[in-house]
C-alpha cells in the first residue's frame, strides 16, 4: 500500500510544505489581467524545472500566495529567490508598462 503523503528519497521519508506569500512594491496593483495569466504560467514552468510541485497557486492584484512541496534540499529562501527573480525578469522583458509604474 502506498501512501502518497510522504516522499521518499533514498536517505528520507519527508513531507515538507511552504506557504510563500509575496507583493509587488509598495503593494501596487499590477498583477491583473494578461500579466496575472502569464506570471502563473512563469510560476509552474520554473516550479518543474526546479521539481517543486506547487499545489496551490492563488493570485490577486496585490499580492501571490503558493503553497509548495519541496524536497529538504531545497530550502525556503532558496525556493522564493528562484520563483521571485524570474518571474520578475521575465515580466518585465514582456510587460515593459512595469518598469515605469508611478508610486501614486
Amino acid at each position: 500500500m502506498e501512501n502518497k503523503r510522504w516522499t521518499t528519497s533514498n536517505k528520507a521519508v519527508y513531507n515538507l510544505g511552504y506557504h510563500i506569500i509575496w507583493c509587488p512594491k509598495y503593494r501596487r496593483r499590477l498583477l491583473l489581467d494578461a500579466v496575472a495569466i502569464r506570471l502563473k504560467e512563469l510560476l509552474y514552468q520554473k516550479a518543474q524545472q526546479l521539481s517543486f510541485k506547487i499545489e496551490t497557486c492563488e493570485i490577486m492584484p496585490d499580492q501571490v500566495h503558493l503553497f509548495i512541496k519541496a524536497s529538504p534540499v531545497d530550502g525556503p529562501h532558496f525556493i522564493v529567490q528562484q520563483l521571485k527573480g524570474y518571474t520578475s525578469r521575465i515580466l518585465r522583458q514582456e510587460f515593459p508598462h512595469l518598469k515605469t509604474i508611478d508610486i501614486l
